[in-house]
């Protein structure tokens, strides 16, 4: 033992003060950082509060480790405690680098290969600055000692490296001008309501929480800040925000939204429900049934405020031009408050009264999260709702469209009403509110890629041009930003998956897992594929699954899929719409066919593409390993059917044949075919 702890002064210096200083310093900035330096208030600079906690925290465990060897002193098994820093050390390391192990697609043998090489550039730095060798090696080594470290600084503090694909992507200087409006924060003197019947938290958390905001959730304040335009009795949109440090003003991250919607006429109320956020890494359970109740009473509140004469919301918001919206958990929130507003008691608990005569026209949920509230195990499912949900590729934080559960769960009865699913090639979580900063909180963050992002002035402009569209549609009774999306948003990479009320849902993947039979009673033919099966669909970018079924082939260069069924009377069709998404690097084209019962057949206008895949790199290591994940999402291609469909009798449709090709070959799904026919 003593042989060993002699090699181990002589090589490694590990029973130094300095090394075991050094060693439980770099520990302590994972442990400090991830748990407590960043999230204490904002307000304060975050070197102040981690830099302070830092000295304590090292000088405690600095002075524990001499109390340690001091008492163990005449034990042959003392020097062991030499082990302990670089130990913490190694073990925050490795926890630091499993923490994006699945993001940035890191194999174990690859995680400890990087923590073995990172300890060792630490202890060849620590032996260079204490060698006792001649001073001419002492220079050289101590310099590359330096330029190791340097390099380790520079990956940790670089923003990351631009894929060839991104580089390739033309992005205009895109940015919307939104001049402060009229705004307004209530709060101070608002009514109080209760909360605690929808959250639970106690001991610790509840009394730093408590203390904090100097009110329990039993009594949580209606705040927020609003945005009115010059006109009065204008359309309103209540946005919430989503999850963050709850000492981050999260609400007001939405200012470029609301100043831009009250730019064009529309009033928006950014809700405060901050209250409800993380801190410390606690939480208040599985509150999203609480952020939506919070959400209605706020409507409530400012809908009497809209009355009151002697109110500065006087005749501000035009009650029956009612949209929710939300960010992240906020989106999961807004389509829990539209589902709230119809019940009459709360879900959970059919003692508690749910009373929100509101008249909701529209949801927005951009990045939304998922199924974090599901009232006795069910998806909460809205009804005629225009509906608008919005996601992008390199959400480090959502990183699949849980938005997809809430597009599915609107059903669409009513011919006026529209849903619409956007899917944004590079656009990430982060950087739709301008106080967060990144998806992933630090140290964590350090090692996510953020070159390949949209800028965000961009991202800003896409989503208030986004929202800005949606609403416009809704408010006027138009189609313009739904017919032609692309045309007013910002130059980027869209996949638009979309439907309108009335569609008839005729080709589905539900009924059984028959491959060679239709729903509809009819047979299947494939022809030119390598491959095909039907499969359970994931939510799109990948992630759990959404509960429907698709249709996958693969093929060479062309295939087609024929769909024969009896006689299907669909006089007055006027286009088939089609739910597909390409799995393939290269764009694919897509052609209908239909044919009747006289066997005449009519192609359906010219082929339409299907976008390529986006590679994503969410962390920095897959630029070097080059192990990209590729995402899509699902597009709806629309072929229309011309005025009186040729010699074609719509009466008699007999089959429908998509045909798929691709110079290289590809893989599709396909999720349903829908008919839309003339009133």
């Amino acid at each position: 033992m003593r042989k060993l702890s002699g090699i181990g002064k002589k090589i490694f210096a590990l029973d130094k003060f300095t090394s075991r200083a050094y060693f439980y310093f770099l520990a302590a900035l994972y442990f400090i950082g991830e748990n407590l330096g960043y999230q204490i208030d904002p307000r304060i600079p975050g070197f102040f509060w981690t830099g302070g906690i830092l000295i304590l925290s090292l000088a405690l465990v600095l002075g524990l480790h001499g109390l340690a060897l001091y008492l163990f002193r005449k034990s042959p098994y003392a020097r062991l405690l030499d082990l302990v820093a670089p130990g913490l050390f190694i073990y925050a390391l490795s926890q630091w680098l499993f923490a994006v192990q699945d993001d940035g697609f890191l194999s174990n043998p690859l995680v400890y290969g990087l923590v073995a090489l990172v300890f060792c550039i630490q202890l060849f730095f620590l032996r260079c600055l204490d060698t006792k060798m001649a001073r001419a090696w002492k220079i050289f080594l101590l310099i590359l000692a330096l330029v190791l470290q340097a390099g380790l600084l520079g990956f940790l503090f670089y923003p990351g490296f631009m894929s060839p694909e991104r580089k390739d992507l033309v992005l205009g200087k895109d940015a919307i001008h939104a001049p402060k409006a009229r705004e307004y924060t209530y709060g101070a003197k608002s009514p109080r309501v209760n909360l605690s019947k929808y959250v639970y938290y106690d001991g610790w958390n509840k009394k730093i929480r408590d203390w904090y905001w100097g009110y329990s959730l039993a009594r949580a304040p209606l705040a927020g800040k609003v945005y009115l335009p010059e006109n009065k009795e204008a359309p309103v949109l209540f946005f919430v925000h989503g999850n963050h440090r709850m000492t981050e003003q999260s609400h007001l991250g939405y200012d470029y939204l609301g100043r831009y919607l009250a730019q064009h006429g529309i009033a928006t109320v950014s809700v405060d429900e901050n209250a409800l956020n993380g801190f410390l890494g606690k939480g208040v359970g599985n509150e999203n049934d609480a952020r939506a109740v919070l959400l209605l009473e706020n409507v409530l509140y400012l809908f009497k405020e809209n009355k009151n004469p002697q109110s500065v919301f006087y005749q501000a918001f035009k009650e029956d031009d009612l949209y929710l919206g939300g960010h992240s958990r906020g989106g999961e929130a807004a389509h829990l408050a539209a589902d709230f507003s119809k019940q009459e008691v709360y879900p959970d608990n059919g003692q508690i009264n749910l009373s929100y005569p509101v008249s909701i026209k529209g949801v927005i949920t951009l990045s939304p999260t998922s199924a974090q509230y599901t009232p006795a195990g069910h998806f909460p499912s809205i009804e005629d709702y225009n509906y608008l949900t919005i996601h992008g590729s390199h959400d480090s934080d959502v990183t699949d469209f849980m938005g997809d559960d809430g597009y599915n769960h609107n059903q669409l009865k009513d011919p006026d009403k529209k849903k619409m699913a956007i899917y944004v090639a590079y656009m990430n979580h982060a950087r739709s509110n301008r106080n967060w900063q990144r998806d992933q909180v630090l140290p964590d963050g350090f090692l996510y890629n953020e070159k390949d992002l949209l800028p965000r002035s961009y991202q800003e402009a896409l989503v208030a041009k986004a929202i800005l569209g949606f609403l416009q549609d809704s408010i006027q009774g138009a189609r313009t930003f739904y017919d032609q999306p692309r045309d007013q948003l910002p130059q980027a990479i869209y996949y638009i998956k979309k439907e309108e009320g009335g569609e008839e849902t005729l080709i589905h993947f539900e009924d059984d897992h028959h491959l060679l039979t239709n729903n509809l009673g009819g047979r299947n033919q494939v022809q030119g594929a390598r491959s095909f099966k039907e499969v359970e669909l994931n939510h799109t970018g990948g992630g759990s699954y959404v509960d429907k079924h698709g249709l996958e082939m693969n093929f060479n260069s062309k295939a087609s899929y024929e769909m024969t069924f009896p006689d299907k009377d669909l006089s007055g069709l006027k286009s088939l719409n089609l739910d597909l998404m390409n799995l393939s690097e290269d764009p694919l084209e897509v052609q209908v066919e239909v044919k009747d019962g006289n066997g005449k057949s009519l192609v359906l206008g010219p082929k339409q593409s299907l976008q390529g895949q986006t590679p994503v790199a969410l962390t920095k290591f897959q630029y070097f390993t080059g192990d990209y994940e590729d995402k899509s999402g699902f597009e709806s291609l629309s072929f229309p059917i011309p005025h009186g469909a040729g010699s074609l009798d719509l009466s008699q449709l007999e089959s429908i044949q998509v045909t798929f090709s691709s110079p290289l070959g590809g893989r599709v799904l396909m999720a349903e075919i829908r008919s839309d026919r003339n009133e």
